[in-house]
């Protein structure tokens, strides 16, 4: 199918909770060519969810946002540190080199940071094969990228995390080289 071939985005969408981290990072982990991105995780203390971690594809960590935080960015209870996701960008996306990017997530907090908004639309137009969350409600940047020919949108949802990820394994087997 012709549009199969020009496939070069994937981007996974769902809920909070839909597993979108957790899908992502089992398709990392079964990837053996060169990646690079990040994935966004929860920061928890006695079982509560208090900020949101940047982890690169290198190792770098960073918190990007904490109900401590004081900012005008905010996210619910969240502040954001912008300052953050802009060095977190130049080291894991600008800076970042290989044969597909992971970006977990495209979402409301990293949407503050124009350094991310830049590198996600370089990376965008350079046709580089890219998985990518991102977040279900509209939003005009988030729209653009969904509307792409060369982009195939997956919802993820707690009956299809298994076939959505054994399908997006295929996809990237077509472009890469995946671990079996």
């Amino acid at each position: 199918m012709e549009t199969e071939e020009r496939v070069s985005r994937i981007l996974i969408t769902g809920l909070p909770g839909s597993g979108k981290t957790t899908l992502v990072e089992r398709l990392i982990s079964h990837t053996n060519v060169s990646a690079y991105g990040f994935v966004t995780k929860e920061i928890r203390e006695n079982g509560r969810r208090v900020g949101f971690d940047l982890i690169g594809l290198s190792g770098e960590k960073c918190t990007i946002a904490h109900i401590d935080f004081v900012s005008p960015c905010k996210v619910g209870k969240y502040g954001v540190d912008v300052s953050s996701i802009d060095i977190a960008v130049e080291k894991e996306l600008i800076a970042g080199h290989g044969d597909i990017v992971f970006v977990d997530e495209i979402g409301k907090m990293e949407l503050y940071s124009a350094k991310f908004r830049d590198a996600v639309t370089s990376i965008w137009n350079s046709e580089r094969f890219m998985v990518a969350t991102i977040m279900s409600a509209r939003n005009t940047f988030c729209d653009r990228l969904k509307s792409d020919r060369a982009t195939i949108i997956y919802e993820l949802k707690p009956d299809n995390r298994e076939s959505i990820y054994s399908v997006i394994r295929k996809q990237m087997s077509k472009k890469l080289v995946v671990r079996t």
